[in-house]
């Protein structure tokens, strides 16, 4: 018994496969499949027919008449069907439905994103999230990242052609201006605060984010960023932030942030800051209360630069820092999604 049922399973999913493959598109003649994989029976034929014929005789109705005709039409038809129709008949012939309904909705949804966005989106298409084009299409990046070299003179038509050739729809972080308008991007930047970790333990530089020059300028940074991107917004996936931040109180870089705020001078603004956070902190000092200041300069920092992103590139995904696992901290995290 558990056999057949598999393998009669298993015909129905082949069967689905078939006819599915463009169910959104064929209207009519994908019915027309359907039945033809159904294989009524001269007789079951007959019966079908008679009821396609009454939904047809709808068509001399309008407005509320019509409507409460159909409702009473298709509950009776459900039943007379499942008459009609053998077991493995109507397993096919309600999946096919059910997926006809899923597609549809699915297909509502893109098209209100596409009326409502100008740039890329979220979606969910079959409980997954998807990015969203401007024109309302799913969309897989697939691309390449660093498309380019300071040292080297590259042809970039050269270089987008032989992208595509290798099926590339994308270019990821740190794409040259010269290709922002050839294909979908990253748009990423790593200097605002140089804390990435590959810059070395000399190349690193924390700042005083409790300060109101450091967050006018870093306020201006988001701001003369967004607008080199304006004119290829339409390109713009998302915005990217720091890549590989030296966040955790260890971290490759040997620095950390809590420590630079700690020894600034007395009137500096994060002192004041780091002190005022001293006298509130109830627990011993150590780690923890390090760990709980790094959250309160993670918290500050990302509502600076994430206000100021919201304002210059409004509708535009935000994606972020970029983290390994080596630069991954929770807490900083949790700070970060907000914005």
């Amino acid at each position: 018994m558990k056999i057949r049922s598999l393998t009669t399973l298993a015909i129905i999913l082949l069967a689905l496969n078939a006819i599915l493959v463009d169910v959104a598109g064929e209207g009519p003649g994908s019915v027309a499949k359907l039945l033809e994989a159904m294989s009524l029976t001269e007789s079951q034929q007959a019966q079908f027919e008679q009821e396609e014929q009454r939904k047809k005789s709808l068509q001399s109705l309008k407005g509320e008449a019509l409507k409460e005709a159909r409702n009473a039409f298709y509950a009776e038809r459900r039943t007379k069907l499942k008459k009609i129709f053998n077991e493995e008949q109507w397993n096919l012939w309600s999946a096919y439905w059910e997926k006809r309904r899923t597609a549809n909705a699915q297909n509502a949804d893109i098209k209100a994103k596409e009326k409502d966005s100008e740039n890329f989106s979220l979606t969910k298409i079959d409980r997954r999230h998807w990015l969203l084009t401007p024109d309302g299409r799913p969309f897989f990046a697939h691309g390449i990242t660093h498309a380019g070299n300071r040292n080297a003179k590259l042809n970039f038509q050269k270089f987008s052609e032989a992208c595509k050739e290798l099926g590339f729809n994308a270019y990821g972080y740190g794409c040259p201006t010269q290709l922002r308008s050839d294909m979908p991007y990253v748009a990423s930047w790593n200097h605002l605060v140089p804390i990435s970790y590959y810059r070395g333990k000399n190349g690193i530089k924390f700042v005083d984010v409790f300060d109101a020059k450091v967050v006018a300028r870093l306020e201006a940074g988001v701001k003369a960023y967004c607008r080199i991107n304006a004119n290829t917004s339409v390109n713009v996936i998302g915005y990217c932030w720091t890549d590989l931040g030296s966040w955790p109180l260890e971290n490759p870089s040997g620095k950390n942030w809590v420590d630079f705020i700690r020894n600034l001078p007395k009137n500096a603004a994060g002192q004041k800051a780091y002190q005022g956070f001293l006298d509130r902190w109830e627990g011993h000092g150590g780690k923890a209360r390090d760990q709980a200041f790094l959250r309160i300069i993670a918290r500050e920092y990302f509502r600076i630069i994430g206000e100021a992103q919201r304002k210059h590139a409004p509708d535009h995904l935000i994606f972020g820092d970029r983290f390994a696992f080596n630069t991954l901290d929770p807490d900083v995290v949790k700070e970060m999604l907000p914005y």
